[in-house]
């Protein structure tokens, strides 16, 4: 009897300590892992522990740069002098502005000459008054054809802007340019005729040879 209890005794002291199992060592780990045994004896899970703010820096957008300011052409008269047509609205509404205000007259200059112009020859009018190009045939003003080979021009100019003068002809083809020949010719403003608020000056001359 003695002999059957001891080896009883045995038997369960084996199974007692019998080796864990798989799913016992990874449950044993697990516990150990996600434990943590602090000086006062409670456990803390590491999950809530305050977890570290992540920051990202978000790189500012460049702003555009404002578009370079471009500097207006300076106004240059002599390219006015150019396109008779534009030239003549201004003058018209520089007339009406000035008869609008009563400050002043108005000298109507009417010139005309005949010439037989050839294909592309133009008849240019250029003198000594800057409105006239001051005798620079780059400057000067072109004139109207008609039928009858009769070239015009007209030219209301402000009181005040204007004084006497001398003045030619020019035929231009090209870069080709042919003067009129004789003296020059002289406007003076003591032979304007009143007309209204205006003076008027009608030139109808002939080409010098």
């Amino acid at each position: 009897m003695e002999s059957q209890n001891q080896n009883s005794f045995a038997s369960l002291n084996n199974h007692n300590h019998a080796e864990p199992t798989d799913e016992e060592e990874k449950y044993s780990n697990g516990i150990s892992h996600n434990h943590t045994m602090h000086s006062n004896g409670f456990h803390e899970h590491p999950e809530s522990a305050p977890r570290e703010e992540l920051k990202v820096s978000i790189p500012s957008r460049a702003q555009p740069k404002p578009p370079k300011s471009s500097k207006s052409k300076k106004f240059d008269i002599s390219d006015l002098k150019k396109d008779p047509e534009m030239y003549q609205k201004i003058l018209d509404e520089a007339i009406r502005i000035e008869k609008n205000n009563n400050k002043s007259s108005i000298y109507e200059l009417d010139f005309q000459i005949q010439y037989p112009t050839a294909f592309g020859e133009k008849i240019l009018i250029t003198g000594s008054s800057e409105i006239l190009g001051n005798w620079d045939v780059s400057s000067a003003l072109e004139l109207e054809w008609s039928p009858g080979n009769i070239w015009k021009i007209s030219l209301p100019i402000p009181e005040g802007q204007l004084s006497d003068f001398e003045y030619k002809y020019v035929c231009v083809k090209g870069a080709d340019a042919v003067w009129e020949g004789g003296s020059n010719r002289v406007l003076k403003l003591s032979d304007g005729k009143p007309k209204g608020e205006s003076l008027i000056f009608n030139r109808h001359d002939a080409w010098q040879k």
